[in-house]
C-alpha cells in the first residue's frame, strides 16, 4: 500500500517517521512517499532565536533524509500542483504520483485579516528564507544606525513594528529589545 503525505512540516514528517518505524506484521507492504517543498524540517518554535542570534541557523533545521532514514520511506522534494481524487493521483512539479492513502499536511498560510496594505508591507515569518532575510535586515539596520549622525534618522532605522501579540510577536519584541 502506498501512503502519500503532502507536507514536510511537523505533521507530515512525524507521521512519515511513525509509519517508517512501524513494524508491519501484515503481508501488505507499506510504502510511504513524503512530498515536501523543502528537504528539511524547520523547527519553527526557535525561529525567533535564529533571528536574534541566540542559536545558530543550523539548529533550526533537521534534514528529512536523516530523520526519515527508513527503507519504506521515500522523500521527494517537489510541489503538488493538483490532486485527482478519482484517479488517486497527484500531479507534482516532477511528475505524477499515485496513492492508495493520501494525507494532506501542507501547513498554513498567513491570514492578514483584510488589513489594507498588510500583505504588501509586512514580512511573514513562515520559513527558513524568512528567518534569514529578517535577520539580515535587522542586522543591516543596526549597522546603518551605528553610523548615522542624525538622531531622527537613527531612530527611524531602529524603529520596527511587530504586528501580532501572540507568542511569536511577543518573543520577537522581547528578543529584539534584549538584542
Amino acid at each position: 500500500m502506498d501512503v502519500v503525505i503532502v507536507g514536510g512540516g511537523f505533521a507530515g514528517a512525524f507521521l512519515a517517521r511513525y509509519l517508517g518505524q512501524k513494524n508491519t506484521s501484515s503481508s501488505e507492504h507499506l510504502r510511504v512517499i513524503l512530498l515536501s517543498k523543502a528537504n528539511y524540517l524547520l523547527f519553527q518554535p526557535f525561529m525567533i532565536e535564529g533571528i536574534i542570534g541566540d542559536i545558530e541557523i543550523r539548529h533550526l533545521v533537521t534534514p528529512l533524509r536523516t530523520m526519515l532514514d527508513f527503507p519504506n520511506v521515500e522523500i521527494r522534494r517537489t510541489e503538488v500542483q493538483s490532486i485527482d481524487l478519482q484517479k488517486r493521483e497527484l500531479t507534482t512539479t516532477h511528475g505524477a504520483v499515485k496513492y492508495d492513502k493520501l494525507v494532506l499536511a501542507p501547513g498554513s498560510v498567513t491570514n492578514f485579516f483584510g488589513v489594507p496594505g498588510a500583505r504588501e508591507s509586512c514580512r511573514q515569518l513562515k520559513n527558513l528564507r524568512d528567518v534569514l532575510d529578517l535577520r539580515a535586515e535587522i542586522l543591516e539596520r543596526f549597522e546603518l544606525a551605528n553610523l548615522e549622525t542624525d538622531d531622527k534618522r537613527q531612530k527611524d532605522l531602529l524603529t520596527l513594528a511587530i504586528i501580532g501579540a501572540g507568542p511569536t510577536g511577543v518573543e520577537l519584541a522581547t528578543g529584539l529589545h534584549d538584542y
